[in-house]
This record gives structure tokens, sequence and C-alpha cells, in this order.
């Protein structure tokens, strides 16, 4: 089993749901799965797995999450494979249905159990015959990779006024904005959000270059509580969320300081925290995914070092992860961004050049992410790496993320 999760934005660039990417098997393995896609896991619904083992607890309130469901899992007994809330799920159908009475009936029932609905692959072609499914679903996905995506959308919008229009595969900035100009498209799937910086926009702000000097700080060996301290009181939003910190580990007394609550956490406790809260406050001005990304990154690469033999190198993996979108969080080129803190020569080489022997974990997480099945399941295969313990380590890493704002 191997799964991800996509983020998905609205025109604000608030995440409003997470789209499940998820493959049975290593196709390798087994070459019978080749060209099967639409059979995989007839009986169940392909990454329903990873939503139940986070539970609802690992999304904020209103979002959703999106799983694929074939033609044949939608007549199985959906209600008892989903352990959450129905309301928190997104069913996407095949857009290469046969929607006769049986199956509108069975979209109906589960649209009456509070499961939204959506549907893919719609075309000026078979939108006639989609009609009663078309007057269903709450979402419509259109590929932005096919062409012609905001003509699309407006011929859907004009006979289906309720439906939402989600866009997937937007791959820049450009395409997004003339997306939104079109005032037709109103969630977004795609890189275009961990698009690499190329020029300078501006000089980073004296903010960040705080939570920058303290980053460098806590990263040295053997760094100093109280001069740690004085640094994490320059500014309002560390004091609170390190107060805040400390206080749930406090229990049966108040930390009123902050060189009380930096010692009771201790060097490598304080380090830990530093690095998620830093990373949001670098991310403040930026969509809310970007944290989540940055961080999610960091404990994977972290947890898959001893996979490709490099547990050694697990905390320069960690900063690996953790540094891999800092051009986006300084608008400066990764060059640039690099050179404002401090990281090993390793940690430089895979970053600018994707080179070097930490490159092997960094493009297989990378492909990992965004679902690409092929590659992850040639370096599982070469390295006789199980499907289930990566995905168990994803799993994981989401978990850790969520803990860490808790």
């Amino acid at each position: 089993m191997l799964a991800t999760l996509k983020p998905v934005f609205d025109k604000d660039m608030s995440v409003q749901c997470y789209c499940v990417i998820a493959q049975r098997e290593n196709v390798l393995k087994n070459i019978m799965l080749v060209g099967t896609e639409s059979l995989d896991m007839a009986a169940n619904i392909l990454g329903l797995d990873i939503v139940n083992s986070l539970s609802t607890n690992t999304f904020d309130k209103n979002q959703k999450v999106i799983v694929n469901v074939n033609n044949i899992a939608l007549f199985t007994d959906i209600e008892s494979q989903v352990k959450i809330s129905p309301d928190k799920i997104v069913l996407m159908l095949d857009g290469k249905m046969n929607p006769d009475e049986a199956y509108i009936n069975r979209l109906k029932t589960l649209k009456n159990e509070g499961y939204t609905l959506g549907t893919s692959g719609v075309t000026k072609d078979n939108i006639k015959k989609l009609d009663p499914v078309l007057d269903l679903v709450n979402i419509v996905v259109i590929d932005d990779t096919e062409g012609d995506t905001a003509g699309k959308a407006k011929r859907i919008r004009d006979s289906y006024h309720n439906v939402t229009i989600m866009v997937s595969n937007v791959a820049n900035l450009e395409e997004l904005e003339e997306l939104k100009d079109c005032g037709e498209c109103e969630y977004y799937e795609g890189s275009f959000y961990t698009v690499p910086v190329s020029v300078k926009k501006h000089e980073v702000s004296p903010v960040k270059m705080t939570y920058l000097n303290l980053l460098n700080y806590v990263n040295s060996k053997d760094f100093d509580l109280k001069k740690a301290s004085e640094i994490i009181g320059q500014d309002p939003a560390l004091v609170i969320s390190l107060m805040k910190k400390a206080n749930r580990r406090a229990r049966n007394s108040e930390i009123t300081s902050i060189p009380n609550a930096a010692a009771m956490m201790g060097q490598v406790d304080l380090r830990s925290w530093a690095h998620t809260a830093i990373t949001k406050e670098l991310c403040a001005d930026k969509p809310d995914a970007l944290t989540r990304i940055a961080l999610i990154r960091a404990k994977f690469f972290e947890n898959i070092a001893g996979f490709f033999g490099l547990r050694g190198f697990s905390s320069e993996l960690f900063l690996t992860g953790e540094f891999s979108v800092l051009d986006i969080m300084l608008d400066v080129p990764m060059q640039d961004a690099l050179d404002k803190v401090h990281v090993s020569d390793d940690i430089r080489r895979v970053l600018t050049d994707h080179d070097g022997p930490l490159s092997p974990v960094f493009d297989f997480a990378l492909a990992y992410e965004q679902g690409d099945w092929q590659y992850v399941d040639r370096e599982l295969l070469v390295r006789n790496i199980k499907s289930d313990d990566i995905h168990n380590e994803y799993v994981n890493a989401l978990q850790w993320f969520k803990e860490a704002f808790r």
C-alpha cells in the first residue's frame, strides 16, 4: 500500500481539502496489475486506509478528503469501510460510468448519508450522458493539462450552476492567476505553490532574519539556553508559542518566564520546538500548506533515512526536508536562501544541484509526495524496501506534524 495526500486550495490559497493518491502494491512486482487501474482494489476504496488511520484530528475542522471510487467499489459496502464521519469524505467518481437507474439510486443513497460526491472525466461529448450524475455531484474536476480549462468550466457551470469546479495539475502561479481571473473555477490542485524561486523579489525582512538567527543558534551542537531565550524574546509570536508548549509540559506549575520555559524544556526539546515554531512563522505570509509540506518532508526524510543506508544522516535529512522550500519562504533563489542558514555542504548540494549523498532520499521522498508511483516502485524494488514500511513512515510523519501543533 502506498498513499500520499495532496492539498486542494481555494482562490485565497487556503486548503479546503486533500486528495488521496494511492496505489495497491508495487506494479513492478506484479506485472498483471499494469493496465488494471480501474479495477484496482475493486471491492475496496483505494486510499481509504490512510484516511481511517489518521482520523479526523489530522485535518482542520472544515477540510474534506477526496478519495477515488471506481464503478465497482461504488456498489460495495462503503459505509462499513469508512471509519470517520461521512461529511468529511468526497467520493470522486470515474467519468467512464454508465449512469443507469441502479447507479443513480446508489449515488442518491450515499448523498443522503452525508457523503459529498464529485466526478472527473466530463467532456463535451459525454456531458449529456452524465446529466443525471451532474445533477447530484457537488464537485467537477477538470485536468488543466488537457487545455481549454476555462472554456470547459464555463460550459459546465452554464448548465449546472451549483457545482464547484476544481482544476487539477495546475503547474505554476501564472496559470493559477489566469484560472482565478476566468471566474469559473473555485478549487485548485497542483505543484504551483512549490515552484522554486528563480529571481530575488526583495530583501529578507528583519523579522524573518530573527527567526533564522534563532534557528542557526539552536542548530549548534551545545547552545546556551539563556542566549536562546534572549533571541526568542525578540518576537512575540515565538514567546507565545514557547510559553504554551512549556505550560502544557509543566502540568502542576505555571511557567511565567522565557528562561524558565527554555530551561524546563532543555536543549533537545527546545531545538525541536524551534524548528516547528520558526517554520510556521517563516511561512506566515504564504499558503498554510507550505508549513505542512516543509515539516512533513523533514520528518519523512528523517524517518526513511535508514532504508537508504543513511541513518547516520537523519538530522541532516530533517534539515534538508525543512529547507527544501526555504527559497519560497524567503522569496529568494535557493542559493541565496541557504547563505542565510548554517547547513552542511551535503545539504547545500542536494538543495541546489539535486546531487550528493543525500539525493536518493530527497528524490524518493519528493516522488512519493507527488504520487509518482513508477519511480517509487522502481526504488523500492532495487533497494528491497517494503511498500508498507514506507507507507507507515509517511503516516508517522503526518501524525507527528499534527501533534507538533497540538
